[in-house]
């Protein structure tokens, strides 16, 4: 069985964590299946958006392996920074947009695959945690997401107190865009990455990125980085052909 399924739909790739067992839980089969199968959708130009989700019904996923993890460590095959590299949680690294189908428990690594997701659907089954800090593991790479996403007071909250959360705080607090009715979440995933794909691809892109990058930047700065991204998509044609079959359709 793999660790990783991939299937595409048109211009979607769905990407499914497979190791229901554990509820995909993370070893290094599964991390390295994940950063593959990232790479796949990001260099396949005829996929536009990827759907994450989790197979088996007790959650997306439980977060690292502890099990297999220790054993790795302790037969020296891995290391710590190593076992915790999802690739695309730099939002420069794919450059199209992620998807993700959150059901059931999202703990640990897998709130850092979740995150690192540009819009998140959960089921209202939904329980999110950060155990780290409870069992002496600092967090860092989730400690600039959460900040990022949710802010500091909830980030602070969510990383030193470990306690579980549930949707309805999720979502009041930005770490999910929707809630929805418990078997809904991939359904409603999937109608958001086809809109997503009916949109033109590179004016996706340059707005995803130039959102990102605003993080980093005031807004004279925003301007001048990414006007020129602007006027080099409306050159192609396509922001204009769009705007004026939008205006038609207005009249």
């Amino acid at each position: 069985m793999s660790e990783i399924e991939f299937e595409t739909h048109g211009a979607v790739a769905w990407i499914k964590l497979n190791r229901p067992e554990v509820i995909n839980a993370f070893n290094a089969e599964l991390l390295n299946g994940l950063n593959a199968a990232i790479d796949r959708y990001r260099d396949d130009d005829t996929l536009k958006v990827a759907v994450i989700h989790g197979a088996g019904e007790r959650g997306f996923s439980a977060g690292v392996d502890l099990k297999a993890y220790a054993a790795s460590l302790s037969e020296g095959r891995t290391s710590q920074e190593q076992m915790n590299i999802i690739r695309f949680a730099d939002p420069e690294y794919c450059g199209k947009p992620v998807v993700a189908a959150i059901h059931g428990w999202c703990v640990g690594m897998g709130l850092h695959l979740a995150l690192a997701c540009d819009i998140r659907v959960c089921a209202s089954d939904a329980r999110f945690a950060l155990p780290e800090v409870s069992i002496g593991i600092s967090i860092t790479r989730l400690s600039w997401q959460c900040v990022h996403v949710m802010g500091l007071p909830a980030a602070l909250e969510l990383g030193l107190l470990a306690e579980k959360k549930d949707a309805q705080w999720a979502l009041s607090n930005r770490l999910v865009h929707r809630v929805v009715p418990v078997g809904e979440e991939l359904a409603e995933a999937g109608r958001l990455a086809q809109r997503l794909s009916q949109m033109d691809s590179q004016a996706v892109r340059v707005s995803r990125q130039t959102m990102y990058k605003s993080l980093e930047m005031n807004y004279a700065q925003m301007l001048k980085y990414s006007l020129p991204l602007r006027n080099a998509v409306l050159e192609g044609g396509q922001d204009r052909e769009a705007v004026e079959a939008f205006a038609h359709r207005r009249g």
